[in-house]
């Protein structure tokens, strides 16, 4: 089954248009939900455009049904302000 850091290693790819940083790395990463081989996925809207969000919705389904045992992808956005994108969740120590 893959693992949160499986999902935000494969999320390393997915670029937002223009910007060219990752969703992983611009923090749009909100919650990964692994169950039963189905990812849920909640990222920060963070005044993307509809068309740009569906573009990145595409693509993150795409990649994190390549991963082992996972059948589905849900990807949902939430509305946030691009201030609240630099308030730190997870830290590595």
């Amino acid at each position: 089954m893959a693992t949160k850091e499986q999902v935000r290693e494969s999320l390393r790819s997915v670029l937002i248009p223009h910007v060219m940083r990752s969703v992983e790395g611009l923090n749009l990463i909100r919650n990964i939900n692994i169950d039963n081989h189905r990812i849920k996925i909640t990222l920060a809207s963070a005044a993307l455009s509809n068309a740009t969000q569906d573009l990145i919705k595409s693509e993150v389904k795409e990649i994190l049904k390549k991963l082992p045992e996972i059948d589905d992808v849900q990807v949902e956005y939430i509305d946030i302000e691009v201030k609240g994108l630099n308030i730190i969740h997870n830290i590595k120590t």
